[in-house]
């Protein structure tokens, strides 16, 4: 199998003590859906992150995530951390 780009969107939310907690990664088609999720799920959503990632799935071998959009307060040191939460 060749390599191709898969693209997510990976949102945060904010606890009463203003802890940030992960919401489940979503996966999108492609760039236009990760952003346009992105921008629906900032309305309600502390932070989001879209982003892609080339893969072959058949090794199990993945590239580093590339952001395509971010809104909100997103830490550079979360985005170094992308690759973990997918």
């Amino acid at each position: 199998m060749t390599s191709k780009v898969v693209y997510a969107v990976q949102s945060f939310g904010l606890t009463e003590n203003g802890k940030i907690t992960p919401d489940a990664p979503q996966v999108a088609k492609d760039r236009g859906q990760a952003e346009r999720l992105a921008e629906a799920l900032a309305q309600k959503r502390h932070m989001v992150v879209a982003f892609s990632r080339r893969c072959d799935p058949e090794f199990d071998i993945y590239g580093d995530p590339v952001v395509i959009a971010k809104h909100g307060p997103v830490p550079a040191a979360l985005i170094r951390d992308l690759a973990g939460l997918t």
